[in-house]
């Protein structure tokens, strides 16, 4: 092999592979955080990584209004991706592998599960931007994908929720070179993870479906059920 062939393609693992293990390392532990409260009735609650995401109100492109949390992630299988309109960069690139990374888990039979891409452009995109972005993606018909868009302030707060913020400053504020990773969960579980976007849909589907499984992994992978 080509010495300058290998010196570039373990780069590229190592930078793959530290992405991920960074992120699930700080943002995605794999498992429930234990009891901190307590429902009326004496329910115990848990906390879960989507606590973290503040709650806010969305809009989406249908025009239609959600809580993030409550009524797009709470109790669900989700996928999340960055996008803005304009964009001509990683954007094309994220959605088109959005979608082809959905067909790919609905073959499987995994849904159902929720898709939600977050523009991070506030200012300017509108519902109407969106829809028509989604349509042009082929993505607008879709019961189990929204596209939205939230206040400025809440695009800043969860956008460092999701650990998917550039730490200086001035990068950060340049559209053109926002973070490219998809991030999925089950908050059923408590378990998530993240890969680039620009990765083959079929890692992207893998990845998920492993995440995001309802099963303990002895049994996801083959090796029979846990005994009771």
């Amino acid at each position: 092999m080509n010495p300058a062939t290998a010196s570039a393609s373990c780069t590229r693992r190592d930078f793959f592979r530290g992405r991920l293990n960074s992120f699930s390392a700080t943002v995605a532990p794999a498992r429930y955080l234990g009891p901190t409260s307590s429902l009326p009735g004496g329910v115990p609650t848990v906390d879960r990584t989507s606590g973290r995401f503040p709650d806010c109100v969305v809009r989406g492109h249908l025009d239609s209004s959600y809580r993030l949390v409550s009524d797009l992630i709470a109790d669900q299988r989700v996928m999340i991706g960055l996008i803005y309109t304009r964009c001509e960069g990683i954007c094309p690139t994220t959605t088109r592998n959005m979608l082809a990374a959905r067909k790919i888990l609905e073959q499987r039979g995994q849904a159902p599960f929720r898709m939600i891409t977050l523009s991070i452009d506030p200012e300017r995109d509108t519902p109407d931007d969106l829809h028509r972005y989604a349509a042009m993606n082929t993505a607008a018909q879709f019961d189990n994908w929204q596209f939205v868009v939230a206040s400025p302030a809440d695009t800043l707060a969860l956008r460092r929720s999701l650990r998917l913020i550039d730490p200086n400053p001035e990068r950060d504020a340049k559209l053109s070179t926002h973070s490219g990773v998809l991030i999925f969960g089950n908050d059923t579980t408590n378990r998530w993870g993240g890969i680039p976007a620009a990765a083959e849909p079929i890692h992207i589907a893998n990845l998920f479906e492993r995440t995001v499984r309802t099963t303990s992994l002895q049994e996801y992978a083959g090796f029979g059920k846990p005994s009771d």
